[in-house]
């Protein structure tokens, strides 16, 4: 005994069946009206399939039914339609049912509507199962065109298909081919990129030892031009110097030099080293010969008298001029032996002296 469901739609009603098959002749079991109130089908369109969708689920579910060979009619439409019958087809799509036809006529008879809302009994329809073949099946509409006998379509996919493979073969292997071809040229632009790297930095390095070596020579020929060898200069500072005053450092730098201080660097005497008259002269990476140069002298004594007579005895010489005392401070570290008297304990002063030098 075959059973289908049956669906009914028009504009007042949707109506829900069980179809079923007995002595030849078509009974539908089980059925259900549900009210159309809210114009949820307006001649043949469905204008709220969420309504429709959740009713046919819940009949299904009510009756137990997954996934029924399913015949829906929709009323009040025209044949030629095919919106309305696509537009049905889409929304019972996604209910549980698999749909078998989508016809236009309905299977109750006038004279006997359904007017209850839930009715167990069978209703005898007057058809034989058979006769539903003479209803036409809206469905078919969508099916492909049939022109060409199956085994032709098949040869001709077939033969589309192989040429589209071949087609996409011989595309991959050249995408390969290049694709290998690339990657050496990159390997190969990589390794030249890497040389031109350590050339250029080997070249950062040479100019930059050319432009400290271009700065010292034109130091040392400035100084020699001028007569102020730093040896000389260190002689004069030397002999000047009193025996109380101690050099911490020495300096020689240019006016753009002391307007710009980027690489000063002062070299220090050793502490605690107990020598007197012992410094290091340290001459910076630039000069140029129409600047002048300057001197600063930085040193300690226990006496400040010294820090004057120290200026003067330099004033005196044809070495500098415009000496100037920069600053004088206490320093942190308190009092110091002196070295003619190492039981007396005395209070260092640092000095800072800056001058020209001519």
């Amino acid at each position: 005994m075959k059973k289908h469901l049956y669906i009914e739609l028009n504009n007042q009603e949707l109506i829900c069946g069980i179809l079923q098959t007995q002595r030849a002749e078509l009974f539908m079991t089980s059925y259900k009206t549900i009210p159309l109130l809210n114009s949820e089908v307006v001649q043949g369109v469905i204008c709220n399939p969420s309504y429709i969708q959740k009713e046919v689920c819940l009949y299904l579910k009510e009756q137990n039914l997954k996934n029924p060979k399913t015949i829906i009619c929709i009323q009040n439409t025209r044949t030629k339609n095919a919106g309305n019958t696509l537009q049905a087809a889409l929304c019972f799509s996604k209910t549980p049912i698999k749909i078998e036809k989508i016809i236009t006529e309905s299977l109750i008879i006038n004279n006997h509507r359904i007017n209850q809302e839930s009715v167990k009994t069978s209703l005898k329809l007057g058809y034989s199962f058979k006769d539903l073949e003479k209803f036409t099946n809206h469905l078919t509409q969508f099916n492909p065109p049939y022109s060409l006998k199956l085994v032709h379509w098949f040869l001709i996919s077939c033969l589309i298909l192989s040429g589209l493979g071949f087609g996409l073969t011989k595309i991959y292997a050249r995408t390969i081919t290049q694709t290998n071809a690339l990657q050496a040229n990159n390997i190969v632009l990589n390794n030249n990129l890497q040389t031109l790297k350590k050339k250029s930095e080997t070249c950062r390095t040479l100019q930059t030892h050319t432009n400290t070596l271009t700065s010292k020579i034109t130091l040392i020929t400035h100084l020699t031009q001028e007569k102020h060898d730093p040896a000389n200069i260190l002689n004069t500072i030397s002999e000047k110097i009193p025996d109380t005053c101690w050099l911490t450092g020495i300096k020689i730098n240019t006016n753009k030099q002391q307007k710009n201080r980027g690489n000063k660097q002062v070299s220090k005497a050793p502490k605690n080293s107990g020598m007197q008259k012992q410094a290091l002269l340290v001459t910076p990476e630039t000069a140029d010969k129409k600047q002048a140069l300057t001197i600063t002298i930085q040193g300690t004594t226990p006496y400040l008298n010294d820090t004057t007579r120290f200026i003067n005895n330099l004033g005196s010489s044809s070495i500098f001029k415009n000496l100037t005392l920069v600053n004088v401070k206490k320093l942190k570290n308190g009092s110091k032996s002196y070295l003619k008297s190492p039981n007396v304990q005395y209070t260092l002063y640092a000095f800072t002296i800056s001058a020209v030098i001519s």
